[in-house]
This record gives structure tokens, sequence and C-alpha cells, in this order.
């Protein structure tokens, strides 16, 4: 099972093997029940499991939100309003919206309500 992911990473299957051992030693732990039956992980190999998918799952978001930011034509949100919403409504759902990571510039224009 473990070992025939080999193929998919595109390394031999010495070197899948390497790796695995080089981990197990600098964790001082087992990570996998190897036996004439096969190879299943072990509680620590479960662990390490559950964090390396988390990890790569987060380097995957990662990767989106920089692939959104390149590909985002979107930069500035342009915004009139009158005095009583551009001061107390506006300031509010600005910062709930702006996301740094979208750098968006919001630009506020206050006007009398007879010219909106």
């Amino acid at each position: 099972m473990v070992f025939q992911k080999h193929q998919k990473l595109h390394i031999t299957q010495s070197a899948l093997s390497q790796q695995l051992q080089n981990i197990e030693k600098e964790l001082n732990c087992e990570l996998l029940k190897r036996s004439n039956k096969g190879v299943e992980l072990t509680q620590e190999g479960e662990i390490i499991f559950s964090y390396a998918e988390t990890i790569i799952e987060l380097y995957n978001n990662m990767l989106s939100d920089i692939d959104k930011i390149k590909n985002d034509s979107l930069k500035e949100i342009k915004i009139s309003s009158c005095s009583s919403v551009s001061e107390y409504l506006l300031p509010c759902t600005i910062h709930v919206y702006k996301n740094p990571i979208r750098m968006l510039d919001f630009l506020l224009r206050q006007r009398k309500q007879s010219r909106l």
C-alpha cells in the first residue's frame, strides 16, 4: 500500500523507504508497522499523516490565494454615500469585507443625500 505510492511521487521505492527511515530517526519513533501481511501506520504515523494532510491543504490554499491576487482585476471599490452612512455604517462594513490578501483599495466619498 504505502510502497506503491512511490510511483505517484515519481521516486523509487528505495528512496521512499530511505526518506521514511530518516523521518523515523529524526522523530525517534516508528511510523509504520511492517509485517509479511503488508504495511500500516502506527499511532505516531497516523498523527504525522494527519498533520501532513493539513500542511498540504494549507499549502494549496496559499497557492490558490496567490493565484486569486494575480488574476483578480478588481483593485478598487468606489463608494459614495450620505454622511451618516459613511460615518457609522461603512467603516464597520469595510473592515469586515477588507481582506489583506486581496489588497483592495476603497475610495469613499461623502455627499449630500440630494447628490447621490
